[in-house]
């Protein structure tokens, strides 16, 4: 719809002249008719040369100049009264509107009724909601965020009915606003949008929020400037004013003393609204006067009551009335009312009733105040009751160490007496050996004796002849010992020709997750800029890993984590831990000690096993290296750039890089130099270079004409003339960008004119801002960059020539040539290797002449090249070279499974290996002892289908423990894991278990519990169907989280141990054949060597149980091998074999 009514936009100035140029051009790109739109710019007074700004750059904006600073109302309606529309919109001078701002307003206005339309206010950056209309808690006197904080208004309806609208972004009718008398003029500032918006309501009209109609508030640009102080006594002051006014007498009476005694609670913990307290409510009733006559005809003219208003909108004050912990308060206030006069069109009956409730409040308020001292002193002596415990503990203790100390002098004493009674013994030893000698001196003359006889002789004959002349004839006929021959296991069909490749099949997969978690350490904070880190870690969730993205700030109480989703797989992750700034401090034992507990308890709810953390600054590196320590989780060094060169980072953080570089598994680096740098201390170095998201930015149009045939405009006289090229530039613009260079180019070129889109934090753009042809719009968000890079012409890269540009890559280079723009920049490292499609420049005289050239560059083939390079450079190609480095720093686990027969077994077994290990560097090796029942046909599909997986096929069933060993001499994994064919995984069980071994070297096997095995590691299960199991296992082992018990054998369904203690300990004994007692042999046998034998109750497994042994069961066979075993295993060890025992209580 095409608005058809004039509006006059109002926009309230103090001294607020940076902000102008983004407020003011974004309404001249309002899709509004322009000759039915006036713009007034009313100024306070300003003297940052606001009015000059406003009148050069923006001549056709109305001006009102007031002499001084009358505040927002007086302001506002002065701009109102000078306002030709029929509707008038107001709007902060710190913000930016869409294109459809005011076009959606009225709309919304005209087509629903509403006296009123506000907008949804987001953050500058558009990531957050910063005021969408506030019902329960009007006057903010909570302090408490939005239950909804997400920018994403998608979803939301068109509009919603609101108590009022922000004065900062509404459009109301200019018959309206002047029938209720304006804001309130003497609400100089806070509140006077509050007070509008419920005459508006209580005169019979409407207000509602636009979710359709955003804007984008910078924030501050008023109270920043003033002392914090003032702005509480003027929302309190106001806060007053306004109750009084507008609600009946009946509500007024209950509300007013709870509100009073809400100023004193919120003076503990808001020092400035302590300060200004007294100051607010003195002014307070000394307007009271004015006030009266104000509330008359309020309530003489309303045509709602209370009782219907908040029926439509809720109770502006409920945040209190549902709080449990007013109830005793407000009865309290409440009953004293009734004993207090108040008649609210009394000045004298206001202020006394006031001053009586003051003095209530003020006695509740310190009776809880002494109330929490007492529970303070309490809870001290409580504390000095338990220091004087532990002081008497150490006194206990001190006594103690005296008492080793005495008895460690008398061992000293018996030492040395045995020292000397050693001494006397080696005296006797010395006299024994040169006896002996004597006597190898006479038996070494009688050996020489004998070599000399004739027999000796003889012997040695018979020697040289058997080697020279029968052993190649017991060589050649095969006799011993040359007869007896290995034959090693070959996988052949059964008409006994080698195996052919079978034909992948497509495997039934659960659902459960099988990709590792990672959790970024972060640079920047997701929502800061959409650049490298969101860029990588948006591809992990992509591919199905869990991102848990941390925040920079940490709270400091609460919860030990807060999350939020910022898109699928993606959680932006706050953890509870002391303040630290991460650019400037540095994690001190106490600071990790806090973020560790809150990271572990993050890893214990939501099951993180397998998890790679991705470490992007020097200041996470003690956090990271104690995560390795404890989880097993492999640290990542993304090192994007020379951290040293940043003038915000600190060298105490600076200082843990050399350990974050050569302590890493991996260093990711983005450019050759940060290569060159991070190959001198770490040898597991891997380039990836920054990229682009390539269909964000190829859909900008570009212009193909020849420098002949550029674009013309028409000019106000009817002729044409060449448009200005126009030069860009995106990013930062801070130190290390050259803003003399541009400003140099700038003033050679003053036909040309140049857009630096981005912050100008620590930059110095004084001189940038005085040149005409020069513009500064500010940051911009991600998703509107594209539109800012479709105006340019050319695209320029300006920085200074430091250790920081020398190593950067920078991302915007691809971006540019995706959209097909042609760029110009200086020769840092990075921009010389793309010099076949960026044109190279060092001083503005290079620059004016590249860009020159530049600007006659947009032939079809020219964009296209570039476009093919970006193309070619895309994040998803980044992740396709980092994802297989990612999985190489896991350590490799090599998973043997034996398996005879029981087909369906077998498949439930590798299936759920293949669907729920989390842990990615893994091989499965299957050893097939023979079977008959279609399992080897399965297995040979099985390894074309899955990854890693490698099959042996025997000729004849060899027994568990040969072909457990047949798969131990393939295996190539650091951790090696046997598991039963009869099992079915979970995920992290593979994890676990080897986070478990990296922690504890005195570890020689470790096995899961299970709900079916004959010993200890049995746990009593909640599900009676495997398809349950997941779910139970998952919550059981998160109760269980680090537990693990000493247990006297582990079943080989499951174990799992480190190479160096299987190539100590050796293979598992044969001679228990078919199989049984090879666990409790090879248990034996690793504890001998010094190992610790445990079971984790924080990994199950499920066992359904003597898969291979049911027919030997059924034929009474089992008993017989297992009692021969037995005795084998008896007299091996020369003990008596102990029955295994169950555990009273593992669940």
């Amino acid at each position: 719809m095409t608005p058809e009514t004039l509006v006059s936009i109002i926009i309230l100035n103090y001294n607020g002249r940076e902000h102008l140029e983004a407020c003011l051009s974004s309404l001249q790109d309002l899709e509004f008719p322009k000759q039915q739109l006036e713009i007034i710019v009313v100024d306070n007074g300003s003297t940052d040369g606001s009015l000059g700004f406003v009148k050069a750059r923006f001549p056709s904006v109305v001006l009102v100049q007031n002499e001084t600073n009358l505040g927002f109302s007086k302001a506002a309606n002065i701009g109102a009264g000078r306002a030709k529309g029929e509707y008038v919109a107001f709007l902060n001078n710190d913000m930016r509107v869409g294109k459809n701002w005011l076009s959606v307003l009225l709309e919304t206005a005209r087509r629903e009724g509403f006296a009123c339309v506000g907008s949804t206010v987001l953050n500058w950056e558009g990531t957050e909601v910063d005021f969408k209309g506030r019902i329960d808690d009007a006057f903010c006197l909570a302090y408490e965020p939005s239950d909804d904080p997400s920018a994403d208004l998608a979803d939301a309806a068109p509009f919603s009915l609101t108590l009022f609208a922000s004065g900062g972004a509404a459009l109301i009718q200019q018959r309206v606003f002047q029938e209720l008398g304006g804001f309130d003029p003497d609400f100089f500032l806070y509140q006077e949008d509050v007070d509008l918006g419920w005459r508006l309501w209580l005169r019979g009209y409407e207000c509602a929020i636009s979710s359709e109609s955003v804007v984008y508030h910078r924030g501050g640009a008023s109270s920043n400037k003033l002392a914090p102080e003032y702005v509480h006594r003027l929302s309190q002051r106001h806060t007053l004013c306004s109750i009084f006014k507008n609600l009946d007498d009946r509500n007024l009476r209950m509300i007013l003393p709870i509100i009073l005694y809400t100023f004193l609670e919120r003076s503990r913990w808001v020092p400035a609204a302590r300060e200004s307290l007294e100051l607010a409510v003195n002014e307070f009733k000394a307007s009271l006067d004015s006030l009266i006559a104000k509330r008359n005809e309020v309530q003489r003219t309303r045509l709602r009551s209370d009782a219907e208003l908040f029926a439509l909108l809720g109770h502006p004050f409920n945040f209190l009335l549902r709080q449990e912990s007013y109830e005793p308060i407000r009865n309290l206030l409440v009953n004293s009312h009734e004993n207090i006069e108040f008649d609210p069109s009394d000045a004298g009956s206001v202020r006394s009733a006031i001053s009586a409730w003051l003095n209530k409040a003020h006695f509740i308020y310190e009776s809880r105040l002494a109330d929490d001292f007492q529970r303070q002193r309490e809870q001290i002596i409580e504390r000095d009751e338990i220091i004087i415990a532990r002081g008497e503990t150490i006194n206990r203790t001190q006594d103690d160490l005296t008492a080793r100390l005495k008895t460690h002098a008398r061992i000293e004493n018996e030492m040395q007496i045995k020292l000397a009674d050693s001494e006397r013994k080696k005296a006797d030893l010395e006299g024994k050996s040169f006896l002996l000698s004597a006597e190898l001196s006479a038996k070494t003359h009688e050996l020489d004796k004998i070599k000399n006889s004739l027999g000796w002789r003889m012997l040695s004959r018979y020697g040289r002849f058997k080697y020279q002349r029968l052993l190649p004839v017991y060589r050649a006929l095969k006799l011993p010992p040359y007869g007896r021959r290995r034959i090693e296991p070959e996988a052949i069909d059964q008409n006994g020709q080698p195996t052919e490749a079978a034909s992948a099949v497509d495997v039934a997969i659960p659902l459960e997750s099988n990709a590792h978690d990672v959790i970024c350490f972060p640079i920047i904070d997701w929502d800061f800029r959409f650049q490298r880190p969101q860029q990588l870690m948006a591809r992990f969730a992509a591919d199905g890993h869990r991102v848990f993205y941390l925040k920079q700030s940490f709270h400091p109480s609460g919860p030990a984590y807060t999350i939020q989703e910022k898109r699928q797989n993606v959680y932006e992750v706050s953890l509870c831990g002391l303040s630290r700034v991460v650019y400037r401090d540095v994690l001190d034992e106490q600071a990790c000690d806090t973020l560790f507990t809150s990271l572990d308890t993050l890893r214990r709810d939501l099951s993180l096993g397998a998890t790679v953390a991705f470490a992007q600054l020097p200041f996470w590196w003690p956090i990271v290296d104690k995560a390795r320590a404890q989880f097993g989780w492999p640290i990542i060094y993304d090192c994007m750039d020379h951290h040293a060169s940043f003038s915000t980072n600190d060298q105490a953080m600076l200082d843990h890089e050399p350990e974050l570089l050569s302590s890493a598994d991996l260093v990711v680096v983005s450019s050759d130099a940060l290569q060159t740098q991070a190959q001198q201390a770490n040898q597991n170095v891997l380039l990836v270079r920054n990229a682009c998201d390539y269909s964000h930015f190829a859909r900008v149009s570009v212009r193909t004409e020849s420098g002949s045939d550029r674009l013309t405009v028409r000019t106000a006289s009817g002729s044409d003339r060449p448009k200005r090229p126009l030069i860009g530039y995106y990013g930062a613009i801070a130190d290390w960008f050259d803003s003399e260079l541009v400003a140099d180019l700038a003033e050679r070129r003053p036909d040309w004119d140049f857009i630096l889109v981005g912050s100008t934090f620590s930059a110095d753009t004084k001189r940038l801002a005085k040149l005409t042809n020069v513009s500064l719009p500010g940051e911009k968000h991600y998703a509107e960059i594209p539109d800012w890079v479709s105006k340019f012409d050319v695209v320029i890269i300006p920085f200074k020539r430091t250790p920081l540009t020398e190593s950067t890559n920078p991302v915007k280079a691809y971006e540019i040539l995706a959209a097909g723009k042609p760029i110009v920049s200086v020769p840092i490292p990075e921009m010389l290797a793309l010099s076949r499609f960026v044109r190279l420049a060092s001083d503005a005289k290079e620059f004016e002449q590249e860009v020159s050239a530049a600007l006659a560059e947009n032939e079809p083939k020219l964009v296209e090249a570039r476009r093919a390079f970006a193309k070619e450079n895309t994040w998803k190609q980044r992740y396709a070279v980092l994802a297989p480095a990612v999985r190489e720093v896991f350590p490799k686990a090599s998973i043997i499974v034996v398996t005879y027969n029981n087909l369906e077994l077998n498949r439930l077994c590798l299936e759920s290996i293949y669907a729920r290990t989390e842990w990615p560097n893994f091989e499965v090796i299957v050893v097939d002892n023979n079977s008959t029942d279609g399992t080897r046909e399965y297995l040979k599909e099985a390894e074309e289908t899955f990854a890693n997986m490698r099959v042996i096929l025997n000729e004849s069933n060899l027994g568990f423990a040969a072909a457990n060993n047949i798969g131990l001499r393939q295996a190539t994994g650091d951790y090696l894991v046997l598991l039963n064919n009869d099992t079915i995984v979970t995920r992290g069980w593979l994890s676990t278990l080897i986070r478990h071994l990296q922690a504890d070297v005195s570890i020689g096997l470790i096995g899961p519990v299970t709900n079916n095995i004959g010993n200890e590691a049995k746990v009593d299960v909640g599900y009676s169907d495997p398809e349950d199991m997941p779910a139970w296992a998952a919550s059981f082992v998160r109760e269980h989280d680090g537990q693990v018990f000493s247990i006297p054998m582990l079943a080989m369904f499951c174990l799992a141990m480190r190479r160096d203690v299987f190539e100590k300990v050796g293979w598992l004994d044969e001679q228990f054949g078919i199989g049984l007692f090879e666990d409790d042999d090879y248990t034996h046998r690793v504890k001998t060597n010094g190992f610790r034998i445990v079971c984790a109750a924080d990994a199950f497994v499920h066992h359904f149980g003597q898969a291979a042994f049911k027919k030997l069961v059924a034929n009474g066979e089992y008993q017989e091998l297992f009692d021969e075993n037995r005795r084998r295993y008896e007299r091996k060890w020369n003990i008596e074999w102990v029955p295994h025992q169950y555990a009273q209580t593992n669940n």
